[in-house]
């Protein structure tokens, strides 16, 4: 347990995202509370559910998880198997997922949170994703060392442990770091490897006094003093924590990104927190009373903006028909931020409630998919134009626009995607045509 507790006080990943504002504090959280399970010595019907509950809540809190959760719980069906009932079991603890689900798809339309289409939908070769990810774990082991040479560690180390139950930790670590390389990592350094090194740490606290004293502790102990020298180690963050020179433009520290502008030790009085730049354009539009606004990054923006704008989100986010389109021409995206070309008209369209596309054929689809997140819920066409969405009905139409697409110059959108700045309408005209 102290081995583990000093292993995460030196990771830089796991401590950032700690207090990151994401799903990853909930994810170790669910995770801690699953391997308890998983390895109490009891192997009945009760905590067969809990496992397989947890999990489920788990993968409602990022669907991604499921990698890490499905090996073990493959191994524990495997050494329960004779437990009865345990089918039922099985059915009545995933139904969290299930129900999200069946209500995702009535309510928004989709399985699959808009993010998802935004991000996995890009058109960018495999070959190219697999280069960010190199990027994304080479950025991790000059900033964050500890993070990835405990992981590869512990999947040494569950070769040639006597508990043969942590093979399926290492399995779901592997799976999950396959998966980050092929969807190219993440802007976010070390982000996607906070889940697997929480499975590393719960593999090597798993390890017995012997096995520690004769094989593991030096390897320990030079990681432990690796996050003491660190200079980028939680150890030695403070107020004027700094990324003095970025190793690569397409992955940031985000704790240099955000802490200037809106950590705690920041606060001085009568400044306005957080002091970023996107904070200070929403707090703008909110102060005019602007109703239409488009950005590049709407996070610190849209919320002190308020709830009275609407924000048109190039990188597509929040946009379902932008999501569903090309990446721009031309290399003006990085991972998890890919920035679509404006379709002409689409402007007027979302700030009218009008289709006024220009393209017939993206004009009709849009109808199809306004009709499915703007309609009555309970109206039969709405139901019926959701079961031909998903079954792909209209994927034909939404093809011969991308083949020839009629969007806003690439030079009248080029600079939104500089310092992460937002244009309303009385701000720089970038969006005219």
């Amino acid at each position: 347990m102290i081995t583990g507790l000093g292993l995460m006080i030196c990771s830089k990943a796991y401590i950032d995202y700690t207090t990151s504002g994401l799903e990853n504090p909930l994810t170790y959280l669910l995770i801690v509370i699953f391997f308890i399970i998983y390895f109490s010595e009891t192997k009945n019907l009760k905590n067969l559910f809990f496992l397989i509950f947890v999990a489920a809540l788990g993968i409602l809190n990022r669907l991604d998880t499921m990698l890490i959760f499905a090996p073990p719980i493959l191994f524990y069906l495997i050494k329960a198997r004779k437990i009865k009932g345990w089918f039922k079991a099985v059915l009545w603890s995933i139904s969290p997922v299930v129900l999200w689900e069946l209500f995702s798809l009535f309510y928004y339309g989709f399985l699959f949170p808009n993010t998802a289409y935004a991000k996995l939908s890009t058109g960018i070769s495999q070959s190219l994703l697999i280069k960010e990810a190199r990027f994304y774990y080479f950025h991790s082991l000059l900033l964050d060392p500890e993070t990835l040479v405990v992981i590869s560690i512990a999947l040494i180390c569950m070769f040639f442990m006597k508990e043969r139950s942590t093979i399926p930790i290492g399995i779901g670590i592997i799976l999950y770091l396959g998966y980050t390389i092929k969807i190219g990592g993440c802007f976010m350094s070390g982000r996607f490897f906070t889940a697997p090194f929480l499975c590393a740490v719960i593999i090597i606290s798993r390890l017995t006094l012997e096995e520690i004293k004769f094989a593991m502790f030096p390897f320990l102990l030079f990681i432990m003093l690796m996050g003491i020298i660190n200079p980028y180690s939680p150890i030695h963050s403070g107020a004027d924590y700094a990324e003095p020179v970025p190793i690569n433009a397409q992955v940031s520290d985000e704790r240099d990104v955000y802490y200037k502008s809106a950590g705690l030790l920041q606060y001085k009085p009568g400044i306005e927190m957080p002091t970023a730049q996107l904070a200070r354009d929403g707090r703008n539009i909110r102060r005019k009373k602007k109703k239409f606004a488009m950005a590049g990054s709407i996070g610190f923006m849209g919320y002190f903006a308020g709830p009275d704008v609407f924000i048109l989100d190039i990188f597509a986010l929040t946009d379902p028909l932008l999501a569903r389109l090309p990446i721009m021409d031309g290399r003006k995206w990085h991972i998890g931020h890919f920035g679509r070309a404006l379709p002409l008209g689409y402007k007027e369209t979302v700030k009218t409630g009008t289709n006024k596309l220009y393209d017939p054929n993206l004009k009709l689809y849009y109808s199809k998919l306004s009709h499915i997140i703007k309609g009555p819920l309970f109206s039969w066409s709405r139901i019926k134009e959701i079961i031909n969405m998903n079954l792909g009905k209209y994927d034909d139409i939404l093809a011969i626009y991308t083949q020839n697409p009629i969007n806003i110059p690439f030079s009248n959108l080029q600079q939104t995607f500089t310092a992460g700045r937002s244009w309303s309408d009385d701000g720089v005209h970038m969006f005219t045509h």
